[in-house]
């Protein structure tokens, strides 16, 4: 008895002492970052939610130098991000323009992140998914005094890129409609050159600068079906619409820059080695971006392009997500020592005996789990097309409206359902027989772990609120991101969720049940589940990028962004199996690391993408 309470004061203990230390990661990560983001107090990072055409709206954070004011006004450049991305994800934009006097509106394009879904049907050169409403409100307005209304960029990655230069040609054709300077002296598209035609070029009355990865992976659809810029004719179109017929050039020499800034006829190509998934992470991308705009601004600042700290927030806002990630289990487990949800607590059942036997039924739905991911995988989008034709096409709707993740939703149903049948069957043959386990629950326990999963999510998201509120950051590395909520997530997440759920339910009961074995240390148990998760998806991400190093091309071609999404997926796949096994750990069954998941890791890619709904 007395050993069983020094154990349950000992597990006590550590709870709080990981709560504790989860806490302060968030802390020191997020004070982190808002010093890194703020430039040391030199820039003011503030939210702008402006209220756009038709009852729209775009959120957009403004990065402005405290060297900007209205006795001293400072260029502008608008920052788009690409599909499924948000503003945030443009920091190395945001923060390394403003760090050089440049005021930065970054801006959720519409249907992304906290603006609102568009009504037009060519949201692209109509609007500029947002940046061009921006751009008249900034220049038709005196609320933004401080800025430099003669000196206004655009740059953006991938579709924002080609919003960039849709930008650019739409305020180009009202300029030389009405006989004037256009409102967008200097454009930088990133990742994306099928635009890049004469139909396009010809309205465009501004500095234009591409940055294209080596080895992107949407290059195939160019003429040359390559990302190699020097004979690009994609580039060369760009750079010959300043010429005239005999001046024209045959191959672009990649940095160079043509023309005159001074007559808004620059143009410079830069080609560096990286890829399309992870060019905004990239420093000499980012290092262009900056040459770029400082020449055609004429800024002379002391700060070299190489001069950067944006990599430093993000490991900042790293070390603040794993503090968030590191706080659910210690938290759960002081709620579960609460008089209401105590009772959730059940003995943790014997492991499965480490038997020949055994082994070989292991290894064979191991094998089975990963092919069938595997071969899945790239099979899903066609069905998902079929199945949600509005948001697979862009047109809102109130059916699944999250484009980018309906196969994702997909996916996991197909090998949820999968795996709970091979888990019933060889439990069915073999487990059953040993009466190893009892997953039964009562309606009475599976609601106080619904409502115990609540609190926990509630919580969770509780604290990137408060973190955003005070830091104006969240908890994010690269590609993934806890970011605050809002209505429109919560409400489409309600059709999401029961899906989502049964995979996650099987997985919890495949990492506890079937995958846990008597004599296997812990960590070795968790990380065999964490790699099952994983390596049929890795294998899809192994053979694209080895056939582009190889050829030049990815190996799947039309869901190449598809298979990007992966780089995002997989880190979120993999952590999986660790809050399974630890919540299993606190309650002896697999309903609440299963909810728990599903809540907060569905919202993780919910929240992170491209969203059709009815305004």
């Amino acid at each position: 008895m007395n050993g069983n309470i020094i154990q349950k004061r000992t597990i006590k203990n550590w709870d709080i002492r990981l709560l504790c230390i989860a806490l302060i990661l968030i802390l020191i990560g997020s004070i982190g970052a808002y010093f890194i983001q703020t430039d040391g107090n030199k820039i003011d990072v503030i939210g702008i939610k402006i209220p756009t055409e038709n009852g729209q709206w775009v959120k957009v954070d403004l990065f402005k130098p405290k060297t900007a004011t209205s006795s001293n006004p400072a260029p502008m450049v608008v920052v788009i991000p690409g599909f499924s991305r948000t503003k945030e994800t443009q920091i190395s934009n945001s923060l390394e323009l403003a760090r050089r006097g440049i005021v930065t509106l970054a801006i959720d394009p519409y249907n992304q992140g906290d603006s609102s879904t568009t009504l037009s049907k060519d949201s692209v050169r109509e609007e500029g998914y947002g940046a061009i409403p921006i751009i008249k409100y900034i220049t038709e307005t005196n609320v933004f005094n401080y800025v430099d209304k003669e000196r206004i960029g655009v740059t953006g990655h991938s579709a924002g890129g080609n919003a960039a230069l849709q930008v650019a040609a739409y305020f180009g054709e009202e300029a030389n409609r009405d006989k004037k300077s256009s409102k967008i002296s200097s454009a930088f598209i990133v990742g994306y050159d099928l635009s890049l035609t004469n139909k396009t070029l010809k309205n465009v009355d501004s500095n234009l600068g591409l940055s294209y990865g080596y080895y992107d992976e949407g290059s195939y659809r160019n003429q040359n079906h390559n990302a190699h810029m020097k004979n690009s004719p994609e580039a060369l179109e760009m750079v010959n619409s300043i010429f005239s017929e005999s001046d024209k050039i045959s191959s672009v020499e990649t940095g160079k820059m043509y023309g005159d800034s001074d007559n808004r006829t620059l143009r410079v190509v830069y080609n560096e080695k990286i890829d399309h998934i992870f060019q905004p992470y990239d420093t000499s991308d980012v290092s262009d971006m900056l040459k770029f705009f400082t020449t055609s601004f004429h800024i002379n600042n002391t700060l070299m392009p190489t001069n950067q700290t944006w990599f430093i927030k993000e490991i900042f806002s790293l070390i603040a997500l794993v503090g968030a990630f590191l706080f659910i289990v210690p938290f759960a487990g002081i709620l579960l020592r609460t008089k209401i949800f105590s009772s959730l607590v059940e003995n943790i059942p014997k492991p499965i005996s480490y038997t020949k036997k055994e082994k070989i039924i292991f290894a064979g739905t191991f094998i089975a789990a990963i092919l069938i991911a595997f071969i899945s995988y790239n099979s899903i989008p066609k069905i998902s097309y079929l199945l949600f034709r509005n948001a697979s096409k862009g047109i809102n709707t109130l059916w699944f409206p999250e484009e980018a993740n309906n196969p994702i939703l997909l996916w996991t149903l197909f090998n949820g359902i999968v795996g709970l049948i091979i888990f019933a069957f060889t439990y069915k043959l073999h487990w059953k027989k040993n009466e190893i386990w009892n997953i039964k629950t009562d309606l009475k326990k599976l609601v106080k772990t619904i409502v115990l999963a609540i609190c926990i999510f509630s919580t969770f998201y509780g604290l990137v609120e408060i973190t955003y509120k005070f830091f104006h950051t969240d908890f994010r590395f690269v590609l993934i991101a806890v970011r605050p909520l809002n209505t429109t997530i919560l409400l489409v997440s309600l059709m999401y969720l029961p899906f989502f759920f049964i995979f996650f339910l099987y997985n919890s009961i495949r990492v506890n049940y079937a995958s846990r074995f008597g004599g296997q240390k812990e960590w070795i148990s968790i990380l065999i589940c964490a790699l099952e998760n994983c390596l049929g998806l890795l294998m899809i991400l192994i053979i694209q990028y080895v056939h582009l190093a190889a050829t030049g091309k990815v190996f799947w071609t039309t869901n190449w962004l598809f298979v990007g999404q992966l780089f995002g997926f997989i880190p979120l796949m993999f952590i999986i199996p660790y809050f399974n096994r630890h919540f299993f750990r606190k309650t002896g069954n697999p309903y609440l690391g299963a909810m728990v998941t599903c809540l907060i890791l569905v919202m993780v890619m919910l929240n992170n993408s491209i969203i059709h709904v009815p305004l």
